[in-house]
């Protein structure tokens, strides 16, 4: 019997939800039948930007319907367990919240429950669906944060905006990243030991010298121009570092005397140069698991 009870709930969860997701295609359609009254057929190129345009109604209609079928419990849940001391607690409340994805965006209603004993309230409905603390879900933090490594912020939203419908303002790209930066600790994102010797290899080729380390920084979180009075109208200047790893000290002094570094500091572009020299840091090194 309950088997039963559990494969018809699920039935007319599947069939509400088509039938809401029938609703939406309707009232998508509903945008693009302008087209098919025009005295020419639209350009292909006319047709993608329409499509494009209108994605999100009929990709948000869609799940929203789902959302709301397959949470139904959750939106309708009067009772939960504190996650804290295991205590029966009764809703508070139902909290809005709206939701952006690259589907678009949607509002739920989330119920609220706050245990006394522990000081802590929660939605039970966030932890289930996996919403995320901010307006724009994972998804969309995903895909901005590839663009806001590779291109400045307001580029980055600008793109992502043309290319997702989503608008995404430059600040939150950064903060995304920032937030990221914090969360990647060195365990997690330097390369094995066997993975950085494998690219020493292929960086080198069928050269008969060793291999050369060149780290370069961009002047991310580093001034970007000497120190002046609020007023001061000099340009801005872009520092970078470059840091180089030598085998011995002659060979760092080579470096310095041979023909690749004279031409750096005689470049017209580039000036007010600073060359330091530093010993290997045995323990960083061990802990980036560095070939040395």
């Amino acid at each position: 019997m309950g088997c039963a009870c559990l494969a018809e709930d699920s039935w007319l969860a599947e069939e509400e939800a088509r039938a809401m997701g029938h609703k939406a295609l309707d009232e998508w359609f509903d945008q693009l039948v302008p087209l098919f009254r025009q005295s020419e057929p639209p350009s292909l190129e006319t047709l993608s930007e329409r499509l494009q345009e209108t994605r999100q109604q009929l990709l948000g209609g869609a799940r929203q319907a789902m959302v709301e079928q397959l949470y139904a419990g959750y939106l309708q849940q009067e009772i939960a367990s504190c996650p804290g001391c295991g205590k029966v607690l009764k809703r508070k409340r139902s909290d809005e919240k709206e939701i952006s994805t690259l589907q678009g965006r949607l509002r739920v209603a989330r119920p609220y429950f706050y245990c006394a004993g522990c000081g802590r309230g929660f939605h039970p409905l966030d932890g289930a669906l996996g919403v995320a603390a901010q307006t724009h879900q994972y998804d969309i933090q995903r895909e901005l944060v590839q663009l806001g490594a590779d291109l400045p912020f307001q580029r980055a939203s600008d793109h992502f905006r043309r290319l997702s419908g989503v608008e995404a303002l430059n600040h939150f790209a950064h903060e995304t990243l920032n937030a990221l930066g914090t969360q990647a600790c060195l365990d997690s994102v330097i390369p094995t030991r066997e993975e950085i010797e494998q690219r020493i290899v292929q960086a080198r080729g069928s050269a008969r010298s060793r291999a050369v380390l060149v780290v370069a920084s961009d002047g991310a979180h580093t001034p970007t121009r000497p120190a002046g009075k609020r007023k001061d109208k000099r340009a801005w200047v872009e520092r970078a570092k470059v840091l180089y790893l030598f085998e011995d000290e002659a060979s760092v002094q080579a470096y310095l005397d041979g023909p690749l570094a004279a031409g750096v500091i005689s470049h017209p572009a580039l000036s007010e140069f600073s060359v330091k020299q530093f010993d290997v840091m045995e323990g960083v090194t061990e802990t980036t698991r560095g070939p040395i």
